[in-house]
């Protein structure tokens, strides 16, 4: 708010002086907490430039405007569960995303979705390491509800009732159990959706009740963080903020160094160690999850011992430098050779790829990865594929 004065000058004629007042109070407190001020569902839909219908029926779960796939994990056996939401729900989320959830403080020590970090820096925190303990949290972002979300939003200012709104426009809804779903979402809950508070009597509702469109006498299920909602990744870090501290405070204790890229999680050390010891704080790390509500993956869960190559995150981190490991040498040289001996078009066919643009935007990005993680070799790279590719498809 740039000037309480000016506010006070431009409110609509008749409106209350205390509610005006308390729109000021609420602004500056969520401005101080770092976040965009949002004080009704209508201010919300304003900023992000929707329709206030859309986010009521949004909140009041009388919509569910996602699309659904599945894509297979990299084991090829299962799968993943994708709620992509359309475009103006996806505008809204992005808006939240930049002004809200993008501004609230993360930990130090997870890298996905943080703007300014990287996977190759990620794995840059364990080069010199000479022994890695490896954990994968089951259904990472389902595992997160709207009442979590709720009560960070809490945590920064927004009244209760926009909270519940925000709550519910940054996650998704099933209207009867999902076998892929986490079985805390298969019970229907007949709590009222607002806490009873004096915040919301005075700026909201004259007699503090939950406006119409939010009433459930029928009883509803708790929203899940969806995956593939451009909000997600930032939210799922932010309550994943006691994890991460109490991982790192076991690290130090152990003089061991974390991190964490989203469900992927890397104790690693490069003092002298046994298996016994690693299994231990493996088994301490497991309970740290189980204490934050969360689900190893034991098909993940691995000690990788001296001897064997250190990988974090598809680079190679023992030894004094991060490097690329052979596999993604091998796969770039494939390519380069392919252009070099039979020129762009016909390799990008050969590759699958439907045009030289499409291909080109694949392969440069393949070679900017590997100049992240290991400049002096990726800067061949750059210097055999410019040398081929088309000179109107260089700028891409």
């Amino acid at each position: 708010m740039k000037s309480p004065h000016l506010y006070r000058k431009n409110a609509p004629a008749g409106l209350d002086r205390a509610v005006v007042e308390r729109a000021i109070q609420l602004s500056q407190a969520q401005e101080a907490a770092g976040v965009a001020p949002v004080l009704t569902l209508n201010h919300l839909a304003v900023q992000a430039d929707v329709s206030l219908g859309l986010l009521e029926r949004v909140a009041a779960r009388a919509s569910d405007p996602y699309h659904l796939h599945e894509i297979r994990k990299r084991d090829r056996v299962s799968k993943r569960m994708i709620a992509a939401p359309t475009a103006e729900l996806r505008q809204v989320q992005r808006w939240l995303l930049d002004n809200v959830f993008g501004r609230i403080p993360v930990s130090a020590h997870a890298f996905a979705y943080v703007a300014g970090r990287s996977a190759p820096q990620c794995a840059r925190q364990h080069v010199g390491a000479s022994w890695l303990l490896k954990l994968d949290v089951k259904d990472f972002f389902h595992e997160f509800d709207e009442a979590q979300v709720f009560a960070l939003l809490r945590s920064v200012e927004y009244t209760p009732l926009v909270s519940l709104e925000i709550s519910r426009i940054v996650t998704r809804h099933v209207s009867t159990p999902q076998t892929w779903l986490p079985k805390k979402y298969a019970s229907v809950s007949h709590r009222r959706p607002v806490p009873d508070t004096d915040l919301m009597s005075v700026l909201f509702s004259p007699d503090g009740e939950t406006p119409e469109y939010l009433a459930h006498p029928q009883g509803i299920r708790l929203g899940y963080l969806p995956q593939g909602s451009p909000s997600s990744g930032a939210i799922s870090n932010l309550l994943s903020r006691h994890l991460d501290a109490d991982l790192s405070a076991l690290a130090v204790s152990r003089e061991m160094t974390y991190t964490r890229y989203a469900d992927d999680i890397t104790l690693s050390s490069s003092e002298p160690f046994n298996r016994d010891r690693a299994e231990k704080i493996l088994h301490e790390a497991t309970a740290i999850l189980d204490r934050n509500l969360l689900t190893p993956n034991r098909r993940k869960t691995k000690i990788v011992t001296p001897g064997r190559p250190l990988v974090v995150l598809g680079v190679r981190v023992d030894g004094d430098r991060s490097r690329l490991p052979r596999r993604v040498r091998d796969r770039i040289e494939f390519h380069l050779r392919g252009i070099e001996r039979f020129g762009f078009a016909a390799h990008s066919r050969h590759a699958g790829f439907d045009d030289v643009l499409g291909f080109g935007n694949f392969l440069y990005g393949l070679i900017r990865y590997a100049y992240d993680v290991q400049p002096s070799v990726a800067e061949s790279y750059f210097a055999r594929a410019d040398a081929s590719f088309p000179a109107a498809a260089k700028d891409l």
